[in-house]
């Protein structure tokens, strides 16, 4: 599992842009914040989620106003951002377009370097085909 390596590393930002955060523990039975965590692996031991909402990351942009999910069921974890779709503008302008090429090129390098299968940068809910502004994905299956 790669979660320290990705929250906080590839998805760099700053403790104190930490507007809240919880993190279930169920051995405690009480909510944890991110400061309270050692690391997200060790509190992922068992399946669970977990959200941090900041005021800013970088991956490849800065981004604002984020909403981190983290969602692990004993074998897979799922991490997904939600942030303002207006920080991209329109994309028929120039500079938006090239603030998503670099959003979307350093989200391919994080799913190689850290063995992610597929990433999906889109509009809420970015799962939906109709959504979808790009789709990563490290390989293909013959169907």
């Amino acid at each position: 599992m790669y979660l320290d390596q990705i929250v906080g590393g590839y998805i760099r930002f700053d403790v104190s842009d930490v507007v809240s955060s919880h993190f279930y523990d169920q051995t405690k039975e009480r909510d944890l914040t991110y400061s309270e965590l050692e690391s997200l692996e060790n509190h992922f031991t068992d399946s669970g989620t977990g959200s941090l909402y900041l005021k800013r990351i970088w991956l490849g942009e800065e981004l604002q106003n984020v909403i981190i999910l983290i969602g692990y069921d004993d074998a897979i974890a799922d991490i997904t951002l939600n942030f303002p779709a207006e920080q991209f503008g329109d994309l028929e302008q120039n500079e938006p377009r090239e603030a998503l090429g670099k959003l979307a090129m350093y989200v391919a390098r994080l799913c190689s370097r850290c063995g992610i299968d597929e990433a999906v940068i889109g509009y809420e809910p970015a799962v939906d085909d109709d959504m979808k502004i790009l789709e990563i994905k490290s390989s293909w299956k013959k169907g």
